[in-house]
């Protein structure tokens, strides 16, 4: 019998700098992405999107966002949105295919394997990135302020969800 556990770190009750708002969007990225893919076949597996690519394309959407848009922004949640909304424009395509591109190896293209399925590791990437984005829309714009468990739970899992619990105020 396999056994799945999850980890998560709390939120902190201190404000989230700058600094921190990647790492914890990337965080929040990766647990939506496994949740979604829980409990589905292996064929779908084989074409989820890969932690490495996530991160590499959330990492070049940060520096921008830090570098052009840093005034535009009033709170950690827009950043993140920004971040999210952003990351499917750094994948490059040229005359070889599909490219994300290793930052510390030019020659090494993450999404090697996305030329070779005939599309399916991309387009499974955007079905991804569609949900997240559709997903984080229906969380955050509630008619009532807080997210109801239930919601919390069908976009990050019980994972998640006990990680809102435990980041609310006592």
């Amino acid at each position: 019998m396999v056994e799945a556990r999850t980890t998560v770190t709390p939120l902190p009750d201190e404000e989230v700098g700058l600094d921190d708002i990647l790492r914890r969007t990337v965080q929040l990225m990766k647990l939506h992405r496994d949740t979604l893919y829980w409990g589905v076949d292996e064929k779908k597996k084989e074409v989820m999107p890969i932690s490495v690519i996530i991160v590499t394309l959330a990492t070049r959407a940060y520096a921008d966002l830090l570098a052009y848009r840093s005034n535009e922004f009033s709170s950690p949640i827009e950043v993140a949105l920004a971040l999210v909304e952003a990351i499917p424009t750094y994948i490059e395509k040229d005359h070889s295919g599909w490219r994300v591109e290793n930052p510390k190896l030019e020659s090494e293209n993450f999404a090697d394997k996305w030329n070779t399925d005939g599309g399916a590791r991309h387009a499974e990437f955007m079905r991804w990135h569609v949900k997240l984005e559709s997903d984080l829309d229906a969380l955050l714009h509630q008619s009532h302020r807080a997210p109801s468990d239930d919601k919390i739970r069908n976009v990050f899992g019980t994972a998640g969800l006990e990680a809102w619990r435990a980041s609310r105020p006592k």
